[in-house]
């Protein structure tokens, strides 16, 4: 009992770490957006230039993840990749607070993009790292890193609030830069995390007749695809839903400001409750066949959402759209966990291409208002419904090429034995 008792200590201690050594990143990303008219002005940004600057660090950051930032944590460990990405960070939160014009920004910008591309893949993979140390369910731990990476994203408009009154911009910089060098410091020294299993997932999954009955399929790119696609389509409707529910709402409401406030806010706190539940729930609730109600029960809510701006409608229509979100994001991930060997170089791919949607959910969610006005959201809901189809039948793909790894598994082990039994006649 002492024994257990002191590693149910230790997971705890470690999962607190964790979430501190990120939280200097998420809550510099956050509490800068309000101070963008002063940054425009400051730095001396045309609208092309705030253009650039907007989108050099998720360009940043996509790309990093997909060459880089896995293939670093699989050669170096989780640990030190993500001491890395966080030193990176904080340097390019310290060039933006210390520039005075547009190029020095946006190079801070995008050595800032880099640390978060290193620093993603990572964090996945230490998860599963300490999921097994600790004989926590990895589903678990990941709902609770996911919750903790939205809590300290949701406290970065509170700094700012704060902060204004009697700073800027640099100085919010220079605080999350700070934490982001303790979360450094933490990342490396603290965590302790072992390498062995990162190296082992380096090397590949096995390929011998004894092998598990999914390597096949882990070592392609089908399950990959099928869940970073289907975090994508999550990314994208998340990322429409920011713009879409304050343009529908200004058009009823003289309050627009703070009702989107209240209904954006209520729908992160559904969304930080269904993850952590769906952690908890049993395995089946987080296979494809339930992500596949998710994306339906999301295209019924966008239609919902087309009457936001009247309170319980609103409120309810956001509490389902984020529940289904919640729910979704564990799938995804689960998907990874069972599917592939969830090194850090699936882990970085999966990332840089799910981070495909948050770059196309804002123009699509304007492009769809401009065209079709009120029935944005019902055309999102529709598009939706195509997705779901389309995940349920690429999972039928992905249980049939599993089921046949299992009879050719099944065959070449019947094989061996006979083979045995043979030599010692």
């Amino acid at each position: 009992m002492a024994g257990r008792h002191r590693a149910d200590r230790g997971y705890r201690a470690r999962f607190g770490l964790m979430i501190f050594s990120i939280a200097g990143m998420n809550i510099g990303y956050t509490a800068v957006l309000p101070f963008l008219p002063q940054i425009q002005r400051e730095l001396r940004l045309t609208p092309t230039l705030l253009t650039v600057f907007l989108l050099a660090y998720p360009v940043a950051k996509a790309l990093t993840q997909w060459f880089l930032g896995g293939r670093a944590t699989d050669r170096l460990g989780p640990a030190a990749t993500a001491a890395a990405a966080l030193t990176s960070g904080a340097v390019g939160m310290g060039i933006i607070a210390l520039a005075h014009g547009p190029d020095l920004a946006n190079a801070g910008r995008l050595v800032w993009g880099l640390g978060t591309g290193l620093g993603i893949p990572a964090i996945y993979r230490a998860t599963g790292l300490m999921a097994a140390r600790y004989d926590v369910p990895v589903a678990r731990l990941r709902a609770g890193v996911g919750a903790g990476a939205v809590l300290t994203l949701a406290l970065g408009p509170v700094v700012a609030g704060v902060v204004q009154t009697f700073a800027g911009f640099r100085t919010v910089l220079l605080v999350g830069a700070a934490l982001s060098l303790l979360g450094a410091g933490t990342a490396a020294f603290a965590l302790r995390l072992p390498r062995d299993s990162a190296a082992e997932v380096a090397a590949g999954p096995a390929s011998d007749a004894t092998a598990q009955p999914t390597a096949a399929v882990r070592g392609s790119v089908l399950p990959l695809v099928i869940f970073a696609g289907y975090e994508l389509t999550l990314n994208l409707l998340f990322a429409a839903a920011e713009p879409l529910v304050p343009l529908y709402v200004a058009e009823h409401r003289p309050d627009s400001a703070g009702y989107s406030a209240l209904v954006l806010g209520v729908g992160l706190g559904v969304w930080v409750v269904a993850t952590l539940l769906s952690g908890i729930a049993r395995p089946w609730l987080r296979s494809p066949a339930a992500g596949t109600v998710s994306l339906l029960v999301l295209a019924a809510s966008c239609v919902a959402l087309t009457n936001v701006s009247a309170l319980p409608i609103g409120l309810t229509a956001i509490a389902v759209f984020m529940l289904a979100q919640g729910h979704g994001y564990l799938v995804a991930r689960d998907g990874i966990d069972n599917h592939t060997d969830a090194s850090g170089t699936v882990w970085g791919r999966f990332n840089a291409i799910a981070d495909i949607g948050f770059l196309l959910g804002p123009p699509a969610a304007v492009a769809a208002y401009t065209h079709v006005g009120k029935f944005a959201f019902p055309v999102l809901g529709a598009t939706t419904a195509i997705a779901a189809a389309a995940f349920a039948g690429a999972s039928v793909v992905l249980l049939r090429a599993r089921t046949a790894l299992r009879a050719r598994h099944a065959r070449a082990r019947a094989g061996a034995l006979g083979a045995e039994a043979l030599i010692e006649a």
